[in-house]
């Protein structure tokens, strides 16, 4: 199903006047973006992420970027018990896309993942970290992976 840039554009406008409304970025995890992935955010930077396990395949859409689409993107998708997969994601073109769109390869067929966290770099440098968690990943699961 392909979206038109108008209603992508308009549905960004919503959730950013959303998140404006509510208080900001905790506001964003748990929500859906207009392909459906769930939406993360930091420090005016908005993402879509979607994983599809059955797939094997990651996408993840710059929806609002303040320093511009980001050059490097990587997502670590954290399983229960103490697995995770880092993946590289790649730069996209999809036909009637005008956001950035990236994506990557699971290399393993899981569809119990308990959260992930988005590394990123912008053209200036410094890479920038955004972890989105479920809430059943409790604070002891955590533990094992540095939060």
């Amino acid at each position: 199903m392909a979206f038109h840039p108008r209603s992508i554009r308009l549905a960004v406008s919503l959730v950013l006047l959303a998140i404006s409304l509510t208080g900001g970025q905790a506001s964003a995890q748990g929500n859906r973006g207009p392909h459906g992935g769930e939406l993360v955010s930091d420090a005016g930077d908005l993402f879509e992420v979607s994983v599809n396990p059955s797939g094997r395949q990651v996408d993840v859409y710059a929806l609002q970027s303040v320093a511009g689409p980001p050059r490097n993107l990587s997502i670590t998708l954290f399983s229960f018990p103490g697995f995770e997969e880092t993946v590289e994601l790649q730069t996209t073109k999809l036909p009637r896309e005008s956001l950035p769109h990236y994506q990557g390869q699971l290399s393993f067929l899981n569809s119990n993942f308990m959260g992930f966290e988005l590394s990123f770099q912008f053209q200036g440098g410094g890479t920038r970290l955004v972890r989105s968690m479920k809430g059943e990943f409790n604070a002891e699961d955590r533990a094992g992976y540095g939060s």
